[in-house]
């Protein structure tokens, strides 16, 4: 097992002082945005989540899934504001190709796939609001088919609804282009967002690697 090494500092140390504010807000933003967004991916991709799939596990899939498409978007403005500082084009320039390629390559990404990011996001609003249920409403298949269970223990029993996930998943996909079924678009946004991740990770490491571990030195 690989050893780990924890260092500390205060975090004001990091990103206090009035010099290069663009520069730390960026890197502060993005830096909770990543640990968003690795639970978020995590919770995606997990097979089992105990109390979280007390309705289902594909429910709680798809809660994850539109959770983080929305953190995805505000992952990709953040890499364009950290970009367009003065102080990361001078750390970009001091840094190997090679580590430098990550971050571009995760900037080329995010900034072709932008709109359809963003689109998915717009369907489920900041979270699943009115214009995700008209969405939702407008978007059910003849045939979809959902669920409710009651449990037998009178007015304090468990209602789970099952069929929420027909809902989620009918705005989640609203502007998906193709044939397929719901589930087989959910499929491909669920490959857009692990690969998303993937350059996520890639523009993170970059920042790691060129600034915030010689801060923690």
């Amino acid at each position: 097992m690989p050893k780990s090494i924890t260092r500390y500092r205060r975090v004001v140390d990091i990103f206090g002082g009035e010099s290069d504010r663009d520069f730390k807000h960026a890197v502060a933003r993005l830096s909770v945005l990543y640990e968003d967004l690795r639970i978020e991916i995590n919770g995606l991709i997990a097979e089992e989540l105990n109390a979280l799939d007390e309705t289902s596990p594909h429910l709680r899939e798809i809660y994850f899934l539109r959770r983080s498409f929305g953190t995805l978007v505000e992952f990709g403005d953040a890499l364009r504001d950290l970009d367009s500082t003065v102080e990361f084009q001078r750390i970009k320039t001091l840094a190997e190709p090679e580590l430098r390629r990550l971050w571009e390559d995760s900037i080329s990404f995010f900034r072709a796939n932008e709109r359809s990011l963003k689109d998915v996001r717009d369907n489920v609003g900041g979270h699943f609001g009115h214009g995700a249920s008209k969405l939702a409403l407008r978007n059910l298949g003849s045939e979809d088919v959902g669920s409710i269970e009651m449990e037998d223990q009178g007015s304090t029993g468990k209602v789970r609804l099952g069929f929420a996930r027909t809902l989620a998943v009918a705005a989640l996909v609203y502007s998906v282009k193709g044939n397929e079924e719901p589930d087989q678009k959910v499929s491909r946004l669920f490959d857009l967002a692990l690969l998303a991740k993937q350059h996520a990770v890639g523009a993170v490491n970059f920042v790691i690697a060129s600034y915030l571990v010689k801060k923690f030195s």
